[in-house]
């Protein structure tokens, strides 16, 4: 089937100003804050470090959520963050691939989803490895590995997927449909950047105040995230004819890679 790309995108739209849509805005919010508290956190952490060493340079970043905590419990809400997003991820795609715009049904919860969780970790990590690698060399294989692993998400919380198998029926799924998977990749990032100008303003003028700034990129960045995922699940759920199996035969039936010898896009 063939990926309209201007409908993905309204329909990603719609969702993300759904009442659901804003319930995950407020998730990643929070997941936002504290990441960013971790974060700065971290740099305090390195620049008391850094003045206990003789002759070392302060680090000198700015950290206006930043909070005096010892290293094992920065790590520790750095392990949180980490399954919470995963799983708040898995939540959200498993909503905006149904029909689901006002409520969110108890299954989609409970179903699988501590492995879920894992399996989208692990293909997150792999992909990332692997994109980063392409983009190292020549650029454009990262963007095409990008590409190819666009779908490893919705394969894994809506069709309960590992992680191998994902990314392997996503290069498979994509087949066809790159260029257009390209098309909404930039259509995310242009999003991305447009977002970011109202909090690179209010830094500017707010510069006596960062915290204001970096609470305000917060907020606009969950809404860039919701939206990022709603365009992954609107163009999965036209890819599934728009009702995509929950169950899938064995795991590596689907494991397809071949196509070196003629890319399709």
């Amino acid at each position: 089937m063939s990926l309209n790309v201007s409908r993905a995108v309204r329909e990603a739209a719609g969702r993300t100003v759904s009442r659901n849509g804003v319930v995950f805005i407020v998730v990643f919010a929070v997941l936002g804050a504290l990441s960013a508290v971790v974060t700065d956190s971290a740099f305090l952490l390195l620049d008391s470090l850094a003045t206990e060493v003789e002759g070392a340079e302060p680090v000198d970043v700015p950290a206006p959520l930043g909070v005096a905590l010892p290293g094992s419990v920065l790590l520790l809400l750095g392990l949180v963050w980490l399954l919470a997003n995963a799983a708040a991820s898995v939540v959200a795609m498993r909503v905006l691939v149904g029909e689901h715009t006002d409520t969110i049904p108890d299954d989609l919860f409970s179903r699988r989803l501590t492995r879920a969780t894992m399996s989208d970790i692990a293909a997150e990590i792999v992909a990332a490895v692997l994109i980063g690698i392409g983009l190292l060399l020549l650029v454009v294989p990262g963007i095409f590995l990008a590409i190819c692993f666009y779908f490893s998400r919705p394969l894994i919380a809506v069709e309960d997927r590992g992680f191998v198998d994902a990314l392997a029926e996503s290069w498979r799924l994509s087949r066809g449909n790159r260029l257009r998977v390209f098309a909404l990749l930039v259509v995310v990032v242009l999003v991305g950047l447009a977002v970011s100008v109202p909090t690179t303003l209010v830094s500017a003028l707010f510069g006596g105040a960062p915290a204001v700034g970096s609470v305000l990129g917060i907020v606009l960045g969950a809404v860039t995230t919701v939206f990022g995922l709603a365009v992954v699940a609107r163009a999965f759920a036209q890819l599934r004819g728009d009702e995509p199996e929950t169950e899938h035969a064995d795991e590596g039936e689907h494991d397809e890679w071949d196509d070196p010898a003629g890319v399709e896009w």
